[in-house]
């Protein structure tokens, strides 16, 4: 090695260190400032979700419960703790009075995640799909976490994963890439979430599975259907012009 080629590399050297080390920075920067903006957004209930997976323990085990303390059921309130983290029964009614917090109806019990990354992702997909439904609005004005925040969470869960990734995960990474939504181009599946809408407007105790049966489609289908706020303006929509029909019938009648 020449004097030269000795003395370009011992100046670039230090320049190179310096831009890793600036680089660094600028992601814990980012990283701190969009974790900050998760625990200020999301009820405190589940910012031990929030504190677990920054610290990296993705894996960290999750228990589910309502405020007496037992398992919950489809619709009851509930929220999660995270091991080693204790019950305290006065502290979650004052936070659930504060900001209710409720299963979605469309995750069963089975599902509901037990892991703080798997859990925190799905959190996180509610209020993607909250903020999608209120597109007119800033994430900032509606109090609800901004897109890039939730997209910069989900890599942190992606990256800190070992081994395959969960479907609650999977979900919320399908739903930022807007592949969860229906593809206009299947006139079949179009047709068949048009009658799954008509069908939820006129009968609310419809599972997924047996709508799946009856429109002919995947019960996976049916459920990422479900969980799509647009699908409920659907069965809105559905549900006003059957009562339209109704009263239109009516007066017929009465004619």
């Amino acid at each position: 090695m020449s004097n030269k080629d000795r003395s370009d590399r011992e100046y670039l050297l230090p320049q190179l260190l310096t831009d890793a080390e600036v680089e660094k920075a600028r992601h814990k920067e980012l990283r701190e400032r969009d974790f900050d903006d998760v625990r200020r957004c999301l009820n405190p209930l589940f910012h031990p979700l929030v504190e677990a997976v920054q610290a990296g323990n993705v894996a960290a085990e999750v228990f589910w419960c309502t405020t007496d303390g037992f398992a919950p059921k489809p619709g009851d309130t509930a929220f999660p703790l995270v091991a080693p983290q204790k019950f305290d029964r006065g502290l979650a009614e004052w936070h659930l009075a504060q900001s209710p917090v409720r299963y979605d109806q469309n995750y069963q019990p089975g599902d509901y995640p037990s892991e703080a990354g798997e859990a925190l992702a799905m959190v996180l997909l509610w209020q993607f799909w909250r903020l999608r439904d209120n597109s007119r609005g800033s994430a900032e004005a509606l109090g609800l976490l901004s897109r890039s925040s939730i997209s910069f969470v989900c890599m942190e869960i992606m990256r800190l994963r070992k081994g395959p990734q969960g479907s609650h995960l999977l979900d919320l990474v399908s739903a930022l890439l807007e592949t969860d939504r229906p593809r206009l181009g299947s006139s079949k599946e179009f047709q068949a979430r048009r009658d799954a809408a008509w069908l939820c407007a006129q009968d609310p105790e419809l599972g997924p599975r047996q709508l799946a049966r009856i429109v002919e489609v995947n019960a996976s289908t049916v459920s990422r259907w479900l969980r799509d706020p647009s699908f409920r303006h659907e069965i809105d929509g559905a549900r006003a012009e059957i009562r339209n029909m109704t009263a239109a019938s009516g007066a017929r009648t009465e004619g």
